[in-house]
C-alpha cells in the first residue's frame, strides 16, 4: 500500500502542490509584513526629516541674524524667500 501511495505521489505530485500551497502562503504573509514595516520606516523617516529641516530652519536664521548683527544690515524676511533673477537689460 505504501509503494502504491509512493507511485502515485510521484505521478500525480500530491506532495509538490502542497508545499507549493504552503510556500504561496509564506510568501504573502512575508510580502504582507514587508509592506507593513516599509510602511512604518516611512513615518519614521518622514518625521525624522520634518526634524531635521525645523533643525536646519533654526540653525539657518539663528546664522542670518548674528551676520545681520555683526554687519549692522537689517534684511526683510519677505525678500529672503523671493530668489533674485537677473535680467540683462534693466
Amino acid at each position: 500500500m505504501f509503494s502504491q501511495v509512493c507511485r502515485w505521489d510521484r505521478q500525480y505530485g500530491w506532495s509538490k502542490t502542497h508545499m507549493k500551497r504552503a510556500r504561496q502562503k509564506n510568501e504573502t504573509e512575508k510580502t504582507q509584513l514587508r509592506k507593513v514595516r516599509l510602511s512604518q520606516r516611512e513615518v519614521l523617516i518622514s518625521e525624522h526629516m520634518d526634524r531635521l529641516k525645523k533643525e536646519i530652519n533654526k540653525r539657518r536664521t539663528k546664522i542670518e541674524n548674528e551676520a545681520e548683527q555683526q554687519c549692522g544690515l537689517l534684511t526683510p524676511p519677505i525678500l529672503e524667500s523671493i530668489p533674485i533673477l537677473y535680467v540683462p537689460g534693466f
